[in-house]
């Protein structure tokens, strides 16, 4: 967005700006909800997030891209935010780990799956959020750590972490067996 001196920015270009943003983004955003929060809340989770963003526009990035990762900044923010409600007492948002009802007609892959979500959740938090946002929503290291707002090399570090605490679980539970 390019601003010159301290005039306000035309609003039609405003406006434009943040829709070509809007459609870029709103798809991923969406995807990316869905896989946290409780699927009747994902529409108004979205829409509170991209009425953040359009809130504080002037403050948005330059470039498309610098954009997104300003957006699922703003999205992380606010599903941490609905997490600290439900501790409260609030039933906003499902973590990851929580159940999710599925057809016991797949057999093994709700086994599987169980496994997974248990597994996933004795990781650190700071951990199971690269891993998560790496391997379940598709972001890349870089765009990780923009929207963590960490380093690429943070990234890499709490990726190997993770990887090292679930082969320890892993192994530790073959012994159990």
């Amino acid at each position: 967005m390019t601003r010159i001196g301290m005039n306000a920015p035309d609003p039609e270009v405003v406006n434009q700006q943040f829709r070509e943003l809007f459609d870029s983004v709103i798809a991923r955003l969406h995807a990316y909800l869905a896989r946290q929060c409780d699927p009747s809340d994902v529409d108004d989770v979205a829409a509170e997030v991209m009425s953040e963003v359009y809130a504080k526009w002037e403050r948005a990035p330059a470039g498309l891209e610098n954009q997104t990762m300003w957006v699922f900044g703003f999205a992380r923010n606010k599903l941490h935010e609905l997490a600290r409600q439900k501790r409260k007492g609030f039933s906003i948002i499902k973590a990851v780990s929580s159940s999710t009802p599925v057809s016991t007609e797949l057999g093994g892959y709700v086994d599987e799956k169980d496994r997974v979500k248990r597994l996933f959740t004795q990781i650190p938090e700071k951990e199971r959020e690269v891993i998560y946002l790496s391997v379940f929503s598709g972001f890349t290291s870089s765009e990780i750590a923009a929207i963590l707002g960490i380093s690429p090399t943070a990234v890499t570090t709490r990726a190997q972490r993770a990887r090292q605490h679930l082969k320890k679980i892993i192994a530790s539970e073959r012994e159990v067996r």
